[in-house]
């Protein structure tokens, strides 16, 4: 029973407040009746998802129930099974997609598709690929396009359940079919990097480098695959051809760090990192990866400053910060420091590795 007044999508966000009509749903439904009153086809929508991201599966089914037969929009019956497809509510989107595929067409054809797939159906699904194909075949643009939706629903359905050999054949099919679309490329890229064929994903890198030259959105995503495959010195130069086109994200800088970090590059790793601060707030990882540059190349006075940044955002949980921090004091001739960083890791963490308690023994002993 949803005894409380407020709800969240998300753990780590604050809990919001039900709005009014999801409250009077909720409260008719509870009596089995359906509340008095307009309910907008927006505010049903809302109604499914807050019940679906509470986990009252039954609740959001009635209420799907209720949309399903007063709604007989498009658009509505189509964000529906939209939702369905979010929650991996695979049944659900088979049984209502194959109910409604006359009003919502293409898009419905489509969920049908991957519901299958993702329940196992391989060769039902394959049957029914075969029918959209056979079905949208032809010359005309309008059937090109629904076409390409099938093709590229397909390739996301294969790729979520981890078929990458099939993946790759049915994205190679779609562009002897259809062409060398970038959709259809990226789809093969993924299956070729989780496949690991290097050569095959190089080849294909190309192509989309040369569809998209000063895409910074294409360069970010092709150092993603590059990294992926262990091209780390690629992988560097599309980060840096992305930022040079403009893209400064939080996302594409940390991307840098990491590539220039694993590439032996500890110095331009860190400029980075200085860079990253500037612009943006504090993150634990980046903290915590300067710290360790810091001490591996034995800027002790530095790594104690990213230390301190990671223990006023993580206080309790990290035990190796203290000892690290502990250990930077040490090199620096500051065993008092070394020490009350210690005793406060203990207290903050309460040491359940004892490695604390230990290196404070051996601090006392060396520095009495």
């Amino acid at each position: 029973m949803l005894n409380s007044n407020t709800y969240s999508d998300n753990a780590d966000e604050e809990k919001e407040p039900y709005p009014d009509y999801f409250i009077k749903w909720n409260s008719a439904a509870r009596r089995g009746r359906v509340p008095s009153g307009l309910i907008t086809p927006e505010e049903i929508l809302d109604i499914i998802e807050i019940y679906l991201g509470e986990g009252y599966v039954d609740k959001a089914r009635k209420a799907i129930e209720y949309a399903v037969a007063l709604h007989h929009d498009y658009d509505i019956l189509c964000d529906i099974l939209d939702i369905l497809d979010e929650y991996e509510l695979w049944n659900d989107l088979l049984n209502l997609s194959s109910q409604l595929l006359d009003e919502t067409g293409i898009d419905g054809e489509c969920h049908k598709l991957s519901s299958l797939v993702h329940l196992g159906m391989e060769a039902e699904a394959f049957n029914w690929f075969g029918v959209l194909k056979k079905k949208y075949g032809g010359m005309g643009y309008e059937d090109r396009d629904m076409l390409s939706m099938a093709y590229i629903k397909m390739c996301e359905a294969l790729l979520d359940i981890d078929l990458y050999e099939s993946c790759d054949r049915v994205s190679c099919e779609a562009i002897s079919v259809i062409g060398e679309d970038s959709d259809f490329l990226w789809l093969r890229m993924h299956s070729l990097v989780a496949l690991n064929d290097k050569d095959t994903a190089n080849i294909i890198a190309e192509k989309i480098q040369n569809l998209h030259p000063l895409s910074a959105e294409h360069w970010q995503n092709l150092g993603d695959a590059y990294q992926d495959l262990g091209e780390i010195e690629k992988a560097i130069d599309a980060y840096e051809f992305a930022r040079s086109l403009g893209n400064e994200s939080a996302e594409n800088i940390m991307n840098l760090i990491f590539a220039y970090d694993e590439n032996g590059n500890k110095g331009k790793a860190l400029e980075l990192i200085e860079e990253y601060f500037k612009d943006y707030k504090n993150s634990y990882i980046i903290c915590v990866t300067a710290a360790r540059l810091c001490i591996q190349l034995e800027q002790w006075k530095d790594a104690v400053r990213y230390l301190d940044v990671a223990i006023k955002v993580e206080p309790y949980t990290d035990d190796a910060l203290y000892v690290y921090k502990a250990t930077c004091h040490i090199h620096l001739d500051e065993p008092q420091k070394a020490k009350n960083a210690l005793i406060k890791g203990i207290k903050k963490t309460g040491d359940i590795s004892g490695k604390m308690k230990e290196l404070l023994f051996q601090v006392n002993a060396k520095f009495p």
